[in-house]
């Protein structure tokens, strides 16, 4: 069965209670997730660390599959419910504090909830390579191409030093950025630099090269 016909067999709770069970489950499979990795969370474990029912839970979702798009679901309402607020009247912002802040504010919310976010991130990322994940990705990229060039349009020097290429650098930039704060995040091994430098380093690639670009224009 496809991922768009399974969203259909989620039965969406109307009701309080309901939907305190159902926020129960998804929970429970982000803690699954985060303890066993995706292929090995079953229902089974999820009614154990959750305390509903296996058979409550199929009354909600058909498989283990349901359950994680509705994961996807709430990881993206809660990305941009932090993010949102986060990132408020950043347009009087330099494009330094305006990354740094977005990189944080990733970060941030990757941690909480003692690193669920950061477990699950990691395996749909590395493991579940279906449409799904990079739906909720490019739900990102979109969200953060937005509020860049939200500020781009209140910097003009921005506009006219990148001109046609504006675009194609915030999906550098955006892609480029996601991919190495991620790798840095989710992998086991240590580095030999903090994250600190990891974002002063990404700072200085997107700083330099406008600040370049806009020596250029100038000439």
């Amino acid at each position: 069965m496809s991922d768009k016909n399974r969203k259909n067999m989620v039965r969406i709770p109307k009701q309080k209670r309901s939907i305190n069970t159902v926020n129960s489950i998804i929970e429970a499979a982000f803690i699954c997730v985060g303890t066993h990795g995706i292929h090995d969370t079953t229902i089974q474990k999820i009614s154990e660390i959750s305390g509903v029912s296996m058979g409550s839970i199929y009354e909600y979702f058909e498989n283990k599959h349901d359950i994680f798009a509705m994961m996807r679901t709430h990881f993206m309402r809660d990305v941009m419910q932090i993010m949102q607020p986060a990132l408020h009247g950043m347009e009087d912002k330099s494009i330094r504090e305006l990354v740094s802040h977005i990189v944080y504010s990733v970060k941030d919310f990757l941690e909480l909830r003692n690193g669920v976010y950061m477990r699950w991130f990691k395996e749909t990322v590395d493991v579940d390579g279906s449409l799904q994940s990079q739906q909720e990705l490019d739900k990102v990229r979109v969200f953060l191409t937005q509020i860049i060039l939200n500020y781009a349009v209140s910097r003009p020097e921005i506009i006219s030093a990148l001109g046609k290429n504006l675009n194609v650098m915030i999906y550098i930039f955006i892609n480029s950025g996601i991919f190495t704060i991620g790798r840095y995040l989710t992998e086991q091994n240590s580095q030999s630099f903090v994250f600190d430098e990891l974002v002063d380093g990404l700072c200085d690639l997107i700083e330099g090269y406008l600040q370049f670009q806009i020596l250029q224009q100038k000439e």
